[in-house]
């Protein structure tokens, strides 16, 4: 019996003996990969980038709130240049280095090509591209890293590349759009009419113009210039917002049209006028050849 208690006492200490050698040689789990930011995601609500003498600000409420442009104009924001500043916020640097470990004329982060700020943290520094292709040298309060930097500004740009492009917001609820020569409302029961019906022209280009103002998009939007008159004005009414104006600067080479209120001019290709101001879509005009081709435009104050 008391041989039997050695040996069982023995296998026990044998068994805690390789228990505790595996616990001490065990592999350490890796750490979980530091993003760029310390706040993501839903917890951003505030987010400003610094280019030379250029700032811009975002700014939304809570996470299920739209986001806004304060600076430099109050406007509504590009969607995809707000959803790439969320992504920098989270991306994962490729390498790790300590915060001063290169020469700073390498990086450029101490005059960094621009800055970006997540609600109340400390400036992160974007500056010169890395030794790795599309990565740069980013510089946050405590390493300096080296990220996969997406579309965030143009460093020619004054800010207003910011701005969405797309003329309308796909939630906008259109319910009246004044033309020069024409005006087009929603009635009651979802359709469009236009009226004066001797050039309202038939439906189809009736829901085509209105397709066309939903989805049209600029090529660029700039400060408005100050020297170009408007020839014309369109006004846009809303069920759900303030009525919108805006201006035609030209057709051609390109069509412009300014946004009085916020002082900023949409350049779109030229293509888009005649859809958007003539009613004149390429699937009705074999229908219309005997209908007057263009409306007039002229100047409707």
């Amino acid at each position: 019996m008391r041989t039997r208690w050695i040996v069982n006492g023995l296998l026990a200490a044998g068994v805690v003996a390789l228990a505790a050698l595996f616990w001490f040689s065990r592999t350490a789990p890796e750490p979980e990969p530091q993003p760029v930011s310390r706040v993501t995601g839903d917890a951003i609500h505030h987010m400003t980038v610094r280019y030379g003498n250029h700032l811009v600000e975002l700014s939304r409420d809570n996470p299920q709130s739209p986001w806004r442009m304060t600076t430099p104009i109050n406007a509504r924001p590009d969607p995809a240049r707000v959803d790439a500043l969320l992504q920098f916020a989270a991306a994962v640097p490729e390498r790790r280095y300590a915060r001063d470990g290169i020469d700073p004329a390498t990086t450029g982060v101490a005059d960094p090509v621009l800055t970006v700020r997540y609600n109340d943290q400390a400036p992160i520094a974007i500056g010169n591209p890395g030794p790795t292709s599309r990565r740069h040298y980013v510089r946050t309060a405590h390493a300096l890293l080296l990220v996969a930097v997406p579309d965030i500004a143009d460093p020619a740009s004054n800010g207003l590349n910011y701005v969405d492009p797309q003329l309308l917001a796909p939630d906008d609820r259109l319910t009246r759009l004044t033309l020069p020569r024409m005006t087009l409302k929603k009635a009651d029961d979802g359709t469009w009419q236009a009226a004066p019906a001797a050039q309202a022209g038939d439906r189809v280009a009736t829901r085509a113009t209105v397709r066309a103002w939903q989805h049209a998009t600029a090529r660029s939007v700039v400060a408005a210039d100050a020297a170009r008159a408007r020839i014309a004005r369109v006004t846009l009414g809303f069920s759900d917002a303030p009525t919108r104006h805006l201006d035609v600067i030209a057709r051609t080479p390109e069509l412009i049209l300014r946004d009085p209120e916020r002082d900023i001019d949409y350049h779109l290709a030229p293509n888009h006028a005649p859809p958007m101001l003539d009613m004149q879509h390429p699937e009705s005009l074999g229908r219309n050849r005997r209908s007057k081709s263009r409306i007039p435009l002229t100047d409707s104050r």
